[in-house]
């Protein structure tokens, strides 16, 4: 039994010790601002003057209707 409970209380400190070495990526506002910048170009003229007039459905979605 002490065997096990020592096994596992080494499985968990190198489980919890790689946890803590991964790194999150950080967004900077310049990464935001770079792509943001491309937004505009690649939505130009795939909506013009579009409108959208929904029929709700009983389930809570809707369909579009012209």
């Amino acid at each position: 039994m002490n065997r096990f409970l020592t096994t596992a209380f080494f499985a968990l400190f190198v489980g919890a010790s790689h946890v803590d070495s991964q790194t999150v990526p950080r967004v900077t506002d310049a990464d935001y601002d770079r792509t943001a910048s491309f937004l505009a170009l690649n939505m130009t003229g795939l909506v013009v003057g579009g409108s959208v007039v929904p029929t709700w459905l009983p389930d809570g979605r809707f369909r579009t209707s012209s």
